[in-house]
């Protein structure tokens, strides 16, 4: 088993004191993501929701724009977008809910 000082030891050998000065070429990392894909995922966000669905998921965002589900949450969370947390109450439509509200209320009192 090779240690990093074997490693060292074998750059020199092969390329002179030289070697050891240059850093070691590596692959590049993943580019970041762009200032338009973020501003995709928060219009995307705050203006609807997904077909079928309550609210979107950092996963169902990502694989609608086809970035890392990673990236989409931390796009969310440095915007403070929280789309699983409902911002209101939820009023019925029913124009008979007052009273199944008092008569409901009414028992409990």
């Amino acid at each position: 088993m090779r240690n990093g000082h074997d490693g060292r030891i074998s750059r020199s050998n092969d390329g002179g004191a030289g070697a050891l000065l240059r850093d070691k070429t590596r692959k590049l990392g993943k580019k970041p993501v762009s200032q338009q894909t973020k501003e995709t995922v928060c219009r995307i966000v705050c203006t609807g929701r997904p077909e079928g669905e309550t609210h979107w998921s950092c996963r169902g965002v990502a694989r609608r724009v086809g970035i890392g589900h990673t990236s989409a949450n931390l796009i969310l969370c440095g915007h403070g977008l929280r789309p699983h947390l409902a911002n209101g109450r939820n009023y019925s439509d029913d124009p008979g809910s007052e009273a199944k509200l008092r008569d409901v209320v009414g028992l409990y009192l």
